[in-house]
């Protein structure tokens, strides 16, 4: 898996929340989690924890996180 090219994440109020343009869709996080988000769309391969596993779920449910070989 990788981080797909057309994500962008911010900041609202106290949630950090993704947007991909490649399938219309939001996905939002408390803000606590925002640098395990960013470390999982950095580094897929590292799940360790239930925690990082939901995180990842959703990550790759939203199109945030692709297939290596999807463009």
């Amino acid at each position: 898996m990788k981080k797909s090219k057309y994500v962008y994440f911010f900041d609202i109020d106290d949630e950090y929340v993704g947007y991909s343009y490649l399938t219309d869709k939001y996905v939002a996080f408390p803000k606590e989690q925002k640098e395990k988000v960013h470390f999982l769309l950095d580094n897929p391969d590292h799940v360790l924890t239930n925690l990082d596993a939901e995180i990842y779920t959703q990550l790759s449910d939203s199109k945030c996180l692709i297939r290596d070989d999807f463009d």
